[in-house]
């Protein structure tokens, strides 16, 4: 769980208990995260003021090689979920869901763009072949 108060990562076992050990903060420039997904052996922090993907390795450790910079369409990020080999990135403002390759480039031909009634997602998540976006009070499944 990515917390945007304390700009830290906190850890979890399946259980539910917490596992302090594996808890690591954010980079301080990484200061508005919301969002984290775990690919490519890497956890990757959505930053909505900076417009920025973070990587980081296991431990914690930053790895500014994975970085990479959202679209400039892309301004109000809000959750991000690695499904079928690229990042999905959900965007609160421009009602859209931007894709980007494991590289970092943006994959135009696979954004989608939201309904006004599923806008504003606070988190996107990825299941059984649909994006799930939760929407303050309400969960969306979309089909794109």
């Amino acid at each position: 769980m990515v917390n945007s108060s304390t700009d830290k990562v906190y850890a979890h076992m399946s259980s539910g208990q917490r596992d302090t050990a594996s808890d690591f903060n954010l980079s301080s420039d990484n200061g508005t995260p919301t969002g984290i997904t775990y690919a490519n052996d890497r956890f990757y922090v959505v930053d909505s003021r900076r417009d920025k993907v973070y990587a980081y390795m296991s431990s914690g450790q930053r790895d500014t090689a994975s970085d990479f910079n959202l679209s400039s369409d892309n301004v109000l990020a809000q959750g991000i979920i690695y499904a079928n080999d690229r990042f999905y990135v959900a965007d609160s403002h421009r009602f859209k869901v931007y894709a980007y390759m494991s590289s970092g480039q943006r994959d135009v031909a696979s954004d989608f763009n939201l309904s006004p009634d599923n806008g504003y997602p606070s988190g996107i998540t990825y299941a059984n072949g649909k994006f799930y976006l939760l929407v303050p009070s309400i969960v969306y499944v979309v089909d794109p």
